[in-house]
């Protein structure tokens, strides 16, 4: 007796009240309480749980809430402990006559669950030190903590198994009874003013139940004030309870003295029988059968009202109200408990102490614990170890995807691995809820020690698996670094996988929630689709995806120095998958080493002649004079020794590309397709362009909205056009008509355009269709080219070439019948200066000007030459009908304006027809809408009233102005003799 003293005196807030008659206990009122929550099968609707209720639990008495299942029981504990988190609540709940914090509840009140909510590796003794420790204040001395463990267990009978192990389904432990008796213990050590139970007695044996039944009794003859939920107690538990409240769907049947239960419901339920037999069946039983048979009859609101006009209702609400009203004789040392502001008592540092002690390290110490944390990935390394041999040795272009592919399986696996800890978690969320309900640390404290579990675990364990991969594969860079991706990535999953069970309602919802995290990681990490490559109403992801940043990473890392070549057309590796705008080792290896200008240094040193061009570009580099710098490289890169001295692949590769987000996009694409042009394949010069256009989107899509946008369209629509000639060179005419009619859309809708983009787009349509032999389209196509090609920047047998073959178009084209638009472009004089294709020239000169004469001496003089064009000798009959038409136009377009009408045997005799072929000519001529007219064929003759404008050549302008200089000629004669002979009129 004397150390149960000494422990009690050690406990705080012993405190003495006329509420309080053994110096522990509190009264406890609830008046009108009323608990709904919304109806799942009725929205809008709310569901009453509680229903005006009213009762108190008093000191040193045993309370018992008894009903059927479903009345309310546990959810009527659950209010009074204030652990109602959702819902809509009423009423009043008053301890020791003052309203109580939700702090002051989980400091000083008990709650034992229904279920057992223990560490099942921890012993008896270190569970109840371990509640002790976080349940009492920090002052309380290390002998008084074990002083009122050691009281605990003598009281509960569990000096037996003081040193045994809690335990679990899968390690044999204590007892379901000693289990028991320990949560209680737990809730007691506290000494706590109230002590609620749920169910106490459910699952255990008749034998072990009376036993923890007799504990509960003990507890509240020492003064505290106890409540239990009972479903169906035995004869021995009934007796030892001092009060019951009866409930039936949320509302009160009864509240009295269990003594008195008896009398009262044979009374309200006389016109009742039950169906137990009092001789044979408990008063417990008999009580539940009869309540619920009255309400199966439809009685239910008649038992209710029944209460509500008895004797036991009166009195019970006049004590209610009396203490309702008795606030002012609680003592201010106990008002001040009622108000703690804080639900724990200990800070969170020491907290996180005592479950790092005994949680943590009892955890390192148990085989099972590393068998789940290392097992796996030891098995999953050795598997991946040995597949993998040598991997990464002697890296090369045909390697790349090997040893890419292993980095990112390698930097994803982690992101899976976290489904691995879904059961465990979803297994200690009731003994965290319970743990935090009853005040022992914040959910911050617990989340902390958990991570910190994980880490220290983590660090030799990642370290073990990514020494046996680095040396198993032979990797290189710096393994501190890769090591340090892999386990910031193995953290970062094992917080995500935590984070998504704590919100997930059922281990089910978990199991389906974290693999989409894996899924996510595996699409996002810039792999499987390149960053570039993923659609922007996508691409935040990329951002917010742990695994892109360590495979980003992990790529550089590995891919640098002399590892990090071209690849797929694209100049290095890391460009390739849109990683090298990562710096690898940030703050270690590559800090502060600029290695573009390192490149600049090294090639200025390769001779003075590189030097002197290279210089400038250095002083505006290091200057960051972006424009200054594009403009002087345009004409470096146009400057054919300097592209001897310094290759444009490797100008673009190690300096261009430092800097290609800082300048106009557009001058970047002109760089990238200049260097392209260099490249030997054209399948690496196609996928260089590729990636250069990929970058260009992406840094667009990071800038958003801006004044580049339209010059990035620009850009993009370049190196499109470019891609498609690639397309044309390898016969994949789908996809270059898809660029080209795609291309032509967004010329259309530009307002404004670069000339050398228009031209992109109109070279490669005029390409396309030269493919497919659309001569009609392909001359419309080249005339809108020249129209924005520069004539001097082209070189002279680029420009003889397309001269040539837009002329051969002109001449072989359906319906093209005006070449004036041709004849006068500066393109042509490549021809009529060539002593190759002078004939051509001449020719289309002879077509312009209907000349029927000189085309059949042309014929004849450069037979052996036109006889080597085979389209033109495919085409004789079709440039014949051609030449002819287009000598009527020009013969009748040399009449005077007021002789118009021509006989069709001029016309015959003017082209070379037999009369009977005159009428078909002018009728196609009529439908080509080359001239409009009617034609007599009674008197012979056309009358001509409209010919096609069209474009004249200087000698047809010289002529026209000739003839434009006679006719004003005339008119001033005519006007001098009208003077005259108007002399004697006027």
């Amino acid at each position: 007796m004397a150390e149960e003293t000494k422990v009690r005196k050690a406990l705080p807030h012993s405190v003495s009240s006329p509420y309080l008659p053994s110096g522990q206990g509190v009264l406890v009122s609830f008046r009108n309480l009323t608990y709904a929550v919304k109806d799942r099968n009725k929205k809008g609707t709310f569901k009453k749980l509680i229903d005006g209720v009213n009762g108190y639990l008093r000191p040193s008495e045993l309370c018992m809430l008894m009903g059927p299942s479903g009345c309310g029981k546990t959810t009527l504990l659950d209010i009074l402990s204030s652990r109602k988190e959702v819902g809509s609540l009423e009423g009043e709940v008053k301890f020791g006559g003052i309203k109580p914090t939700p702090m002051f509840l989980r400091r000083y009140t008990g709650y034992v669950e229904q279920f057992d909510t223990l560490v099942p590796i921890l012993t008896t003794e270190e569970m109840l030190r371990y509640t002790a420790e976080l349940k009492l204040e920090m002052h309380v001395s290390s002998s008084d903590k074990q002083a009122a463990v050691d009281d605990v267990i003598q009281k509960l009978g569990l000096e037996s198994c003081r040193k045994v192990l809690i335990g679990s389904n899968l390690a044999r432990g204590i007892s379901g009874g000693q289990a028991k008796r320990v949560n209680i213990g737990i809730a007691l050590i506290s000494n706590p003013r109230v002590l609620f139970l749920d169910e106490p007695t459910t699952g255990l044996d008749s034998f072990t139940s009376n036993e923890v039944i007799s504990v509960i009794k003990s507890l509240s003859s020492t003064g505290i004030t106890v409540c239990a939920t009972i479903h169906s107690p035995s004869e021995y538990a009934f007796s030892s309870f001092d009060r019951m409240l009866l409930l039936l769907r949320g509302k009160t049947v009864f509240f009295g003295k269990c003594s008195e239960t008896m009398a009262y419901l044979k009374n309200a339920c006389s016109s009742f029988e039950s169906s137990l037999d009092l001789h044979v069946a408990s008063e417990a039983e008999w009580i539940t059968d009869v309540i619920m048979m009255a309400d199966r009859a439809g009685h239910f609101d008649s038992l209710v009202d029944c209460y509500k006009n008895s004797e036991a209702h009166d009195h019970a609400m006049g004590e209610l109200e009396e203490q309702m009203q008795q606030t002012t004789q609680v003592s201010d040392e106990f008002a001040k408990i009622l108000a703690v502001k804080k639900a724990t008592t200990t800070p969170s540092w020491y907290s996180l102490l005592i479950l790092m002690r005994y949680r943590l390290v009892k955890n390192y110490c148990t085989g099972v614990f590393y068998g789940s944390h290392a097992a796996p990935w030891l098995i999953q390394t050795l598997i991946m170890f040995s597949t993998f041999w040598f991997v990464a040795d002697n890296v090369s272009p045909s390697s790349v995807t090997n040893v890419t592919g292993i980095i990112f399986f390698w930097c994803v696996t982690p992101a899976f691995g976290a489904a691995a800890y879904i059961p465990s978690i979803m297994l200690a969320r009731p003994l965290y809820f319970r743990e935090r309900n009853d005040g022992l640390y914040r959910s911050i404290t617990f989340l902390m020690y958990l991570l910190l579990e994980e880490f220290f675990i983590a660090v030799p364990v990642t370290l073990i698996i990514n020494v046996i991969m680095w040396f198993g594969m032979k990797l290189a860079g710096n393994f501190v670094l890769w090591w340090i991706s892999f386990f910031i990535t193995y953290i970062a999953g094992i917080t995500v996988s935590y984070a998504i069970c704590s919100v997930s309602p059922s281990i089910d919802v978990a199991n389906a929630a974290v693999p989409i995290f894996g899924v996510i990681c595996l699409f996002f990490s810039g792999y499987l689709i390149r960053a570039d490559s993923i659609g922007w109403w996508w691409r935040w992801m990329l951002y917010l995806t742990p695994t892109y940043y360590g495979f980003g990473a992990q790529m550089n890392n590995f891919f640098s120095g002399e590892r990090n070549f071209p690849f797929l057309g694209s100049p290095s590796v890391t460009s390739y998958f849109g990683m090298d705008w990562l710096t690898a080792w940030e703050f270690s290896m590559t800090s502060s080493t600029d290695q573009y200008a390192l490149w600049l240094e090294t090639a200025c040193s390769k001779g003075p002649q590189l030097e002197q061009y290279l210089a400038p570009s250095r002083e505006l580099y290091s200057k960051r004079l972006w424009h200054e710098l594009t403009t002087l490289l345009e004409e470096r890169i146009t400057d054919p020794e300097f592209v001897k001295l310094c290759p444009l692949q490797d100008l673009y590769n190690n300096f261009i590309q430092g800097f290609a987000d800082k300048i106009n996009p557009l001058k970047l694409a002109l760089f990238a397709v200049a260097t392209s042009k260099e490249m030997a394949d054209p399948y690496d010069g196609q996928a260089f362009l590729q990636s250069v256009l990929d970058s260009i989107k992406l840094h667009k899509a990071k800038q958003g909205e801006s004044h580049v946008d339209g010059v990035a369209d620009e850009a993009c629509l370049y190196l499109e056009m470019q891609i498609a000639q690639y397309y044309l060179i390898s016969e994949n005419m789908a996809e270059c008509k898809q660029l080209m009619d795609r291309g032509s859309r967004l010329l259309d809708s530009m307002s404004e355009v670069n000339h050398k983009v228009a031209a992109a787009v109109y070279y490669v349509t005029m390409q396309y269709h030269k493919a497919k032999s659309d001569y009609a389209a392909y001359y419309k196509a080249a005339l809108m080219y020249l129209a924005y090609a520069s004539s001097e920047g082209l070189s002279r047998e680029f420009a003889e070439a397309v001269a040539v073959d837009v002329s051969l178009a002109a001449l072989l084209g359906e319906d093209v019948y005006s070449f004036g638009e041709l004849l006068v472009h500066p393109i042509m004089e490549n021809l009529r200066s060539s002593g190759s294709f002078g004939w051509l020239y001449d020719l289309l000169e002879c077509f312009h000007q209907g000349d029927i004469e000189r085309y059949d001496t042309l014929c004849t003089v450069h037979a052996s030459v036109l006889n080597g064009q085979p389209a033109l000798v495919a085409n004789e009959r079709k440039l014949r009908e051609k030449i002819t038409v287009l000598c009527l136009v020009s013969y009748v377009s040399s009449l005077p304006a007021d002789e118009k009408s021509v006989s069709l045997a001029d016309i015959g005799a003017r082209t070379k027809l037999p009369i009977e072929s005159v009428e078909f000519l002018l009728m196609k001529a009529l439908s080509l809408r080359l001239i409009d007219g009617i034609i007599d064929q009674v008197n012979g003759s056309v009358s001509i009233s409209w010919i096609a404008p069209r474009v004249l050549t200087m000698p047809e302008i010289e002529d026209m102005k000739d003839r434009l200089n006679l006719w004003l000629e005339r008119v001033e004669n005519k006007s001098a003799d009208v003077e005259v002979q108007s002399i004697g009129i006027v």
